[in-house]
């Protein structure tokens, strides 16, 4: 098993972020891209000139994110209790 790298309390404090669903209590690596992220991971969905992760966030939390960080206003597109942070930053390549 992975050694937690960051608890969700830690990231949610320092992003300023919502909480929503059933998150961990921690984190053991990050990852922005939903074809490799692994088990555990915090799956950060940035926007960037040519694809918005948000359109692959349900796939990262489906191949086994812990997590998903999106932008508020994209939250809606994820089920109900999907496991988010909100934070009140924007996320973006630029």
């Amino acid at each position: 098993m992975t050694a937690p790298l960051w608890t969700v309390d830690a990231i949610a404090a320092a992003t300023e972020a919502e909480r929503v669903g059933p998150l961990p209590q921690a984190v053991t690596g990050i990852s922005i891209d939903s074809r490799t992220v692994k088990a555990g991971e915090a799956f950060f969905a940035i926007k960037g000139d040519n694809r918005d992760g948000h359109d692959f966030g349900q796939a990262a939390l489906d191949a086994g994110a812990g997590l998903a960080v999106v932008a508020a206003d994209r939250a809606g597109s994820f089920p109900e209790h999907a496991r988010l942070l909100m934070p009140e930053l924007h996320l973006s390549a630029g």
